[in-house]
C-alpha cells in the first residue's frame, strides 16, 4: 500500500504530538504526589515556625523542620517505591534509570547543602530559610530543564524563587513565615493539585 509523503508527515505529526502529551502526562503523574506532599509539609513548617517565634520558642524551630523534613523524605521514598513497584504504562529502561538518577541528584544536593551551610555558618534564621528555599528551587529548575515533560518545574522553581526574594527583601521580618507558607508551600501544593486533576 503506497503512502503519500503528505500522509506520512501527518501521521508523524500525530505520533510526535501523542508522544509529547504522554511524556507530559507521565511526568505530571509521578511529580504530583511529591509536590502535594511537600506543599503540605512546607505550609505546616512555615506556619509552625511563625507560631514558635511568636511564643518565643526559637530553640524548637530546628526540631520542627528536621522532623517534618524526615517525615517528608520517608514518605517521598515510599511514594516512589509504590509508583515503581506498580510498574509504568510504558516500559522504558530509561525511566528506571531516571528515577535512580533523580534520587542520587537529591541526595547529593543535600550533602552539598550541608557542606555549604558548614562553610558559611553565620546565618540568621531568615537568611538560612531563603538560602535553602532558593537552592531547592534551583534544583527544580535544573530538573525541569533536563527531565522530559517537566518544563512546569522550571516555572515553579523560578516563581517560588522570586516569591522568596520578595518575602526576604520586602515583607516585614515578623511576617516572613506567614508569607512563605502560601508563597512556597502553597505554590508546591497548588501545582501538585493542578497536575493531578489536569492529567488524571
Amino acid at each position: 500500500m503506497d503512502v503519500s509523503s503528505e500522509k506520512a508527515k501527518e501521521s508523524l505529526t500525530v505520533v510526535q504530538a501523542t508522544t509529547k502529551t504522554t511524556t507530559k502526562s507521565l511526568a505530571a503523574t509521578y511529580a504530583s504526589p511529591a509536590l502535594i506532599l511537600w506543599g503540605i509539609i512546607t505550609v505546616l513548617a512555615f506556619l509552625g515556625s511563625h507560631l514558635l517565634i511568636v511564643l518565643d520558642l526559637h530553640k524548637w524551630l530546628w526540631h520542627l523542620w528536621v522532623s517534618l523534613t524526615a517525615i517528608g523524605s520517608i514518605t517521598t521514598f515510599l511514594i516512589c517505591w509504590r509508583q515503581y513497584s506498580r510498574g509504568v504504562p510504558i516500559k522504558n529502561p530509561a525511566l528506571a534509570r531516571a528515577g535512580w538518577r533523580d534520587l542520587a541528584f537529591w541526595l547529593l544536593l543535600f550533602v552539598y547543602l550541608g557542606i555549604w551551610l558548614r562553610l558559611v555558618n553565620h546565618w540568621h534564621g531568615l537568611q538560612l530559610s531563603a538560602f535553602i528555599c532558593t537552592v531547592v528551587m534551583f534544583a527544580y529548575v535544573v530538573m525541569g530543564l533536563y527531565e522530559p515533560g517537566s518544563k512546569f518545574m522550571v516555572w515553579l522553581g523560578l516563581s517560588v524563587t522570586a516569591l522568596t526574594l520578595i518575602g526576604y527583601y520586602l515583607v516585614p521580618h515578623d511576617y516572613y513565615c506567614l508569607w512563605m507558607a502560601p508563597a512556597c508551600g502553597g505554590a508546591l501544593l497548588g501545582t501538585g493539585l493542578y497536575l493531578r486533576f489536569r492529567y488524571k
